[in-house]
């Protein structure tokens, strides 16, 4: 069981040394805009959930990255549909790549982003998984579309600061954030089990009650057997952290591909098993909290799980090294030049398209016009 005084990230700091990471900038906020609305012809909504510092932007930012870098899941070019959703693109893609920064605390200002997605998986081994032979026609024109392996569909995100989720306090249109999240047909969840498993633990957890309550008190009718309609992709995030491949590999929830770079990865079929080890590695109130939640708030077939890293581990010369493999620690301010805490080469993502494309599909596999469903 992790401790914060013995915990994973004691160990990771001497592992890393180095001066401790200055604290991001913060900008001004201002309250999302009511009402919060999703495009009349969003299909897939997908609501990018959270609390506070663990990690939404920076994934949002290795989303647009992961197309060029992903090995074997087709080609996919990623279109934004609003000046703010352009905007946000090139200013998280420039602080990760050309900054080698992570992203200050700073979202959307509670417009949903907008990106339509078009993927070839031809030669992929994914088009047969992703899309059977033979289309139902409901699938077929606007939505998933079959012509040569090739797949579009249009994501919705709304992302907002984890504040904004935390429904035992008032916040501006808390209401309007409550029927968008309910509005919603599918979740990514971002679990980062290192901060959880110290002093963050009961504010994730009262974070994850009070919105799964909320939403269930929103709206009883569309409760399917009393459980929340929404589609699951929970991410366990920091996979790059020695803490956690370490120990996946040596409890084999992970193996390193057998061609180079030779990442470690946790397979989709292992993607439960991972969660449930990591669960007990890190046993707390929060944590058993948060997996009972997945397990009875949402329909078991409707969630998933993966092992998430959104900068993934340094590589030199295309090879992963074990022992010199993490991708963040001291790089110099390139204003001040000054050591402080950033990424130290490009960003590699795992998991992070993946779990978005299957949602995708999931979603619209669901019988139209029913919770949890395309329209």
């Amino acid at each position: 069981m992790a401790t914060p005084s013995q915990g994973p990230q004691a160990d990771y700091e001497r592992a890393e040394p180095g001066p401790a990471a200055e604290p991001p900038p913060q900008q001004t906020r201002t309250a999302p805009e009511a009402p919060l609305a999703w495009p009349g012809d969003a299909e897939v909504r997908i609501v990018l959930w959270g609390p506070t510092f663990s990690g939404k932007t920076t994934f949002l930012g290795a989303l647009f990255l992961a197309p060029e870098r992903l090995e074997g899941f087709g080609t996919w070019n990623i279109i934004p549909l609003s000046h703010e959703s352009s905007l946000f693109q090139r200013a998280i893609v420039k602080t990760l790549e050309d900054g080698h920064a992570f992203p200050p605390k700073t979202l959307t200002e509670g417009k949903p982003l907008a990106w339509r997605f078009v993927g070839d998986l031809v030669g992929s081994g994914h088009s047969r998984r992703l899309m059977p032979f033979r289309v139902p026609s409901r699938l077929r024109g606007g939505g998933w579309n079959r012509s040569g392996d090739t797949v579009t569909f249009t994501l919705h995100i709304q992302d907002l600061p984890g504040e904004a989720y935390d429904f035992s306090k008032p916040y501006p249109n808390q209401n309007a954030i409550i029927r968008h999240l309910a509005e919603a047909n599918a979740l990514i969840y971002l679990h980062d089990p290192l901060r959880d498993a110290d002093e963050f633990e009961a504010l994730t957890m009262g974070f994850f009650r009070d919105m799964t309550e909320a939403l269930q008190t929103y709206d009883p009718d569309k409760l399917i057997k009393g459980r929340l309609h929404h589609h699951v992709a929970t991410c366990v995030t920091k996979f790059d952290h020695p803490a956690i491949y370490r120990e996946a590999l040596k409890q084999t929830f992970a193996l390193c591909d057998p061609e180079p770079p030779h990442v470690p990865r946790v397979t989709d079929e292992n993607g439960k098993a991972f969660f449930a080890w990591i669960c007990d590695l890190y046993r707390d109130e929060g944590v058993n909290y948060m997996r009972a939640a997945l397990e009875t708030k949402f329909l078991p077939h409707r969630v998933r799980y993966y092992a998430t890293s959104a900068i993934g581990f340094y590589q030199k010369d295309g090879q992963v090294n074990l022992d010199d493999c993490v991708n963040s620690g001291p790089v110099p301010d390139p204003v001040t030049g000054k050591m402080v805490n950033g990424i130290r080469g490009p960003l590699h993502p795992i998991n992070v398209l993946e779990p978005l494309v299957n949602l995708a599909m999931a979603v619209r596999k669901a019988k139209p016009g029913t919770p949890g469903g395309g329209r």
